[in-house]
């Protein structure tokens, strides 16, 4: 594999930044650009209609400043149009527009919510030669609309486009607040906006759970302005989520083709013409209107911010006659080091690699590094297997027993409480006829000889000794544990405990429960590991499509609570407990697990009664009135019977529709997967292979046999995705 930097894919081209009749300048202002906008002239040479120029905007040009006018409608249906800036100039007092229905007007340079769609040119040798190393790079879809196809896309490069959704900017929000361990800077920034003072308004980037996301303070054009999943975006000062996502471009040239990229192109083209498919980026210039040569140097302006350029010396990109003294330094903050700096990987030709430096390979450390996280699960097993003690934190429900249960279902617990004997803990000490002054025997306390008989029996085997709720005791108490965790024995003389014992924990926080106690720094240093357990949707949705060992025909969760959890996420999923307000109700994991095992318990029969008395009348209703909507089942999705409603919006809902299909035979695989990739997403197909393998070596085998699929909404491979935090429904009250 070889390096390739995305910015060498892209041929400069020369840029005649004047109208056609040379009414603002001349040949002086020309400039020789890798990105770029397009011109009146460009434009009409297209020969598209005034619907097909029309543009929509994204989440991230809005919170910068943008405007969008609602109810226009793009070529492909979707709804939020924009103005866009061109590069043809018709007077100093004005500048060229493709306005949201598509036709081309004079704009006054006063107005500064107006977006840009940069346009630029691929080497198409280059690209073919990519393509053919690898089909991630520079993937080619087919957009269409009403089974008309529409025009071709090529994806490549990244950028903030589309707001993550009222539930996720919540999350997000928080974990910034609370230093999440799981959110990460990422160090790269990106340029929202110039404001009056020319001061460049930069938005930092964050890595969470895998994807990236920009934190950016709104700066909004007027009032009443929308998100693209129409929900109103916050007054100016708000923070916002965006997520960071391929750009999309359309290929205008898409007919001259060769066949290598278009199987039914000409040939003639030369390279390849490209622009974004929409307005992706506000303006970010505040213009100073006193200029004389305002028109220049905004026309020029817009190209810097492209291009990486110190507007004070754009004569070194070859204009010889003009400069913008206010416009700026884009040359450590613009679009071409934010969207395209980024480094892809290719296969070496053999002559390639024949050509490379030969030079003797380094011995280094020995080790590997993992190419994708350690599951909680993955995480116990390891501390089991090799004897390291390890401590569960997380909030009541959140179900840390029920981990150590299923890594080790004959685990030993010693669960600690106030005012415990400390017999129960350490043993006692008989002394024959009460005389001290003669040895004691020592007597063991019931855990003790469980744990011994136990390993004793099973020799190689790893067994768990499990110390619960190891905060919510005092340190008093705390202190009967602290040779078990320091020196694997009960005291300095006595109980030492068998070779193949682990010592685990679970507690609490004090912000987690009011019962909770601080832990000795000793004690809390002595673990090998602390694994921190939050309320997780997905992994629950997961682990509850697991058979389970209740009896024949039964999963670990219901389907249907199951599927009403993924509907509606964090609103049921866990709700905080407040001792100086308690609520009525507390719902958590455990609690949906127990209302599980009473519809199993209970022969499938919902009585609203049992449900209410567990998570209360408000969500029982709900619940209850989801219920009487009939799932789709693996004959459904065999046998096509279901239409448009019937498909979830929101990630965790898409997931636990996808889990319930995981029933699948391996003759039945295939259309299940077609099912799930063309109406829940590529990402979701994915890990729903994963979890339909399993360890299972026929079905992995089988799969790898599989032909690739075709997400048909979108041209492209099942590796496209919907998005993790695509907004679901909301509870009805």
């Amino acid at each position: 594999m070889a390096k390739i930097d995305l910015k060498n894919f892209i041929i400069p081209t020369t840029l005649s930044n004047t109208d056609a009749d040379q009414n603002t300048g001349d040949s002086r202002f020309d400039t020789r650009d890798l990105v770029f906008l397009d011109s009146r002239d460009e434009i009409d040479a297209y020969g598209e209609n005034r619907e097909q120029r029309r543009s929509s905007v994204t989440d991230w040009a809005l919170v910068n400043g943008a405007f969008h006018k609602w109810q226009r409608y793009t070529l492909t249906g979707k709804e939020g149009v924009a103005n866009h800036w061109l590069r043809s100039a018709y007077s100093i007092y004005f500048t060229s527009v493709l306005d949201y229905n598509g036709d081309l007007r004079s704009k006054c340079v006063e107005t500064r919510t107006i977006t840009l769609c940069p346009a630029l040119h691929l080497n198409l040798s280059s690209v073919i030669s990519a393509r053919s190393a690898s089909s991630d790079i520079f993937k080619i879809g087919t957009v269409e609309n009403g089974g008309t196809v529409l025009y071709h896309t090529m994806e490549f490069g990244e950028y903030p486009k589309t707001y993550v959704g009222d539930r996720i900017n919540e999350e997000l929000e928080k974990a910034y607040y609370d230093g999440d361990r799981f959110l990460k800077s990422t160090g790269k920034k990106y340029l929202g906006h110039v404001n009056s003072d020319s001061k460049q308004v930069c938005h930092e980037e964050f890595e969470y759970r895998g994807r990236k996301y920009v934190r950016v303070n709104i700066k909004r054009c007027e009032e009443g302005n929308f998100y693209s999943d129409k929900t109103k975006i916050p007054a100016d000062g708000n923070w916002s989520w965006i997520k960071v996502e391929p750009i999309t471009w359309k290929i205008r040239n898409w007919d001259d083709m060769p066949t290598s990229i278009n199987p039914r192109g000409n040939g003639r083209a030369s390279f390849i013409d490209v622009r974004t498919e929409e307005a992706i980026a506000a303006l970010p210039f505040y213009p100073n209107d006193s200029d004389e040569n305002i028109t220049e140097i905004l026309t020029n302006i817009k190209l810097p911010n492209l291009n990486g350029i110190n507007v004070n010396n754009i004569r070194i990109n070859g204009n010889t006659e003009y400069t913008a003294p206010n416009g700026g330094d884009f040359s450590a903050q613009n679009f071409l080091m934010e969207a395209l700096d980024i480094t892809l990987e290719r296969n070496l030709s053999q002559q390639e690699e024949e050509n490379l430096p030969k030079r003797k390979p380094r011995k280094g450390y020995g080790v590997k590094v993992l190419d994708k996280p350690m599951t909680v699960n993955e995480q116990i097993k390891f501390y089991i297997e090799t004897g390291k003690s390890f401590m569960l934190h997380g909030p009541s429900g959140v179900g840390k027993t029920r981990r150590i249960e299923e890594a080790d279902p004959d685990f030993v617990s010693i669960v600690l409480r106030n005012g415990i004997l400390p017999e129960e803990v350490i043993g006692k000490t008989i002394y024959p006829n009460n005389d001290k002054t003669k040895a004691g025997t020592w007597v063991p306390p019931v855990w003790y000889a469980q744990l011994c008989e136990k390993c004793e029996r099973e020799p190689d085997k790893q067994h768990v000794l499990f110390i619960d709720e190891i905060t919510n005791v005092k340190p008093s108490e705390q202190s009967l544990v602290f040779h078990l965790v320091l020196n694997n024995s009960i005291g300095p003389n006595i109980g030492k405990l068998p070779q193949n014992v682990v010592v685990a924990a679970a507690g609490n926080s004090k912000e987690e429960s009011e019962a909770a106690y601080n832990m000795p720094e000793p004690l809390f240093r002595r673990f090998d590991g602390h694994i921190e357990l939050r309320p997780d949707v997905q992994l629950w949705l997961e682990w509850g499509s697991e058979q389970s060992d209740k009896g024949e025909g039964r999963l670990k969760v219901h389907p249907l609570v199951a599927n009403f959890v993924g509907a509606y996420g964090s609103q049921v999923f866990y709700s905080p407990y407040d001792s100086e307000d308690p609520p009525k109700y507390a719902i958590d994991p455990r609690g949906w697990e127990q209302v599980s095992d009473i519809i199993y318990d209970n022969k499938g029969l919902i009585a609203r009664e049992l449900i209410e008395n567990k998570v209360g009348k408000e969500i029982a209703t709900t619940f209850v009135a989801f219920a009487q909507t009939p799932p789709l089942m693996v004959e459904d999705v065999i046998d096509k019977n279901y239409d448009y409603n019937d498909i979830p919006g929101q990630f965790d809902a898409k997931y636990a529709l996808a889990l319930s299909l995981r029933s699948a035979s391996i003759d039945e695989i295939q259309k299940v997967r077609e099912f799930i990739s063309q109406e829940l997403g590529g990402e979701i197909l994915s890990m729903f292979d994963l979890v339909w393998v399993g360890d299972d070596n026929e079905k992995a085998i089988h799969l790898a046999s599989l032909p690739p699929l075709t997400d048909k909404k979108q041209g492209n491979s099942s590796s496209s995705s919907s998005s993790y935090y695509d907004e679901g429904r909301e509870l009805p009250f």
